[in-house]
C-alpha cells in the first residue's frame, strides 16, 4: 500500500505487523515508482538512490527542466494519479550522449513524517 503524507509521497508498506508496519522510503535502492511530470507529457519509472530519485537514462530529447515537478502516474495501481513525488534539481550528461541523468528531490521522507495516510487499493478493500 502507498504512504503519504500532506507533502507527498513517503513509499510503500512492505511488512505488516500485528501492531505496526514497516515502509519502504521511496529514496531506498530498492523502490521504484511509476511517475509523469505535473503537466502529464512525460511518463517515467523513479528509481531511489539512498539519497533521491532518478531516472538514469532519459532521452535528450525530453523537455525537462530544474524545477519540474513529479506525480505517480497511477500506471501500476499501487499508487493512485497525482501524489506529489518530488521536484528536478540536476539534468546532467551521461555517457551515452543521447541521454541524460535526471535526479528528483523528493518532497517527503518518512524521518520527517509525524502523520501519515495509507492508501489501500480498492481491490484490497473488498
Amino acid at each position: 500500500s502507498a504512504v503519504i503524507n500532506n507533502f507527498g509521497l513517503i513509499g510503500q508498506i512492505y511488512s505488516v505487523y500485528d501492531n505496526s508496519s514497516e515502509v519502504t522510503s521511496l529514496v531506498s535502492e530498492q523502490f521504484g515508482v511509476p511517475a509523469m511530470l505535473e503537466n502529464g507529457l512525460q511518463n517515467s519509472i523513479l528509481y531511489g538512490n539512498g539519497q533521491n530519485l532518478i531516472i538514469p537514462f532519459s532521452s535528450i530529447y525530453n523537455d525537462i527542466i530544474f524545477g519540474d515537478i513529479y506525480v505517480t502516474s497511477g500506471l501500476d495501481k499501487i499508487y493512485p494519479k497525482g501524489i506529489k513525488i518530488g521536484k528536478v534539481i540536476s539534468v546532467a550528461p551521461t555517457s551515452d550522449s543521447q541521454f541524460v541523468k535526471i535526479v528528483i528531490a523528493p518532497f517527503t521522507t518518512p524521518e520527517t513524517s509525524s502523520q501519515i495516510t495509507i492508501i489501500t487499493p480498492v481491490e484490497m478493500r473488498n
